[in-house]
């Protein structure tokens, strides 16, 4: 074979070698550029009202909190708004709708912190500059327990179930804040076809469980609106629906796991401190939303546990 022909083939192993080498980086360049993340953009705007509300046919489980967004030290908040295991057997004559809410109590011991000021008059007040305390702690000068509101939107429709008894479902977790003993009350609520829309897809936007290719989510469109000004955008629903409410008393004293919220230091007022006299060191528990001087349902206390 003369040397211009093993020239000229080697030439075309070399193009169509290249020309091969050449689309397979093209197809990995495509490949990359697919996984390559793309960073949501988001319209935030202030002063959007958001509202959440229930009437319940139960003592004390009727609510309606309202809060506002608003933009603070740079960073997108929402304000509050000041001044305004289940097994139940389902009815087989029609089609049902629920919707679980649960809270959880647990003892509390220290009932105010003070950064950087000192406790007096029903209030924090300042210490003057430059005076160096972090803070000082005061205990609960009576019983008193922390409210935890849940963060999950737990919804059922009895579609498939119709006429059965449903056990074992998961509407919820609970996190383990602190080891202290608790009471979880669950709540049951009866919806409407259209409060379960609502808060079908509520459930979607928060959870985000849908695939990378599912088509966004409905609009989120409630019944609530500013009587006085109709153009303001308000997020949020008032719902009515039948309540029935059940508890019970966790206790966590053998938990083995680690704490989420890990206790740092406690500091209390010392005798002839920066605090103006008398020193003080326990507050009374105050009755609010996230916590209660009342003994919660099915509440036992450490002495009858025993």
């Amino acid at each position: 074979m003369s040397g211009t022909l093993k020239y000229e083939l080697m030439k075309k192993r070399f193009a169509r070698g290249f020309k091969a080498m050449s689309a397979a980086l093209a197809l990995f360049a495509i490949f990359v550029n697919c996984t390559d993340p793309i960073r949501p953009e988001f319209e935030l705007r202030e002063g959007l009202v958001f509202v959440e509300g229930f009437v319940s046919t139960m003592s004390r489980a009727s609510f309606v909190t309202i809060e506002r967004s608003a933009l603070e030290i740079g960073a997108y908040v929402v304000n509050f708004a000041g001044g305004a295991t289940v097994s139940f057997q389902d009815p087989p004559d029609r089609e049902n709708y629920y919707y679980w809410t649960y809270r959880t109590y647990e003892n509390l011991v220290i009932c105010q912190r003070c950064v950087q000021g000192y406790f007096r008059e029903g209030a924090c007040q300042s210490f003057p500059p430059d005076t160096g305390i972090p803070f000082y702690d005061y205990l609960c000068a009576n019983a008193c327990w922390r409210i935890r509101f849940h963060e999950h939107i737990a919804i059922f429709d009895d579609k498939f179930s119709n006429g059965k008894q449903v056990t074992d479902l998961s509407i919820g977790n609970l996190p383990l804040y602190t080891k202290e003993n608790m009471v979880l009350v669950v709540q049951q609520f009866a919806l409407t076809p259209s409060a379960y829309e609502y808060y079908e897809i509520l459930k979607d936007i928060v959870d985000d469980s849908s695939s990378l290719n599912a088509p966004p989510p409905a609009g989120l469109v409630g019944n609530v609106y500013n009587s006085e000004d109709r153009d303001e955008f308000v997020f949020g629903r008032f719902t009515a629906a039948a309540t029935s409410e059940t508890s019970i008393y966790i206790d966590r004293s053998t938990i083995q796991e680690e704490i989420l919220e890990v206790q740092g230091p406690t500091f209390y007022e010392p005798q002839g401190g920066p605090a103006p006299p008398p020193v003080t060191g326990i507050v009374a528990c105050l009755d609010n939303r996230f916590r209660t001087a009342i003994p919660p349902p099915g509440w036992i206390n450490n002495q009858q546990s025993k």
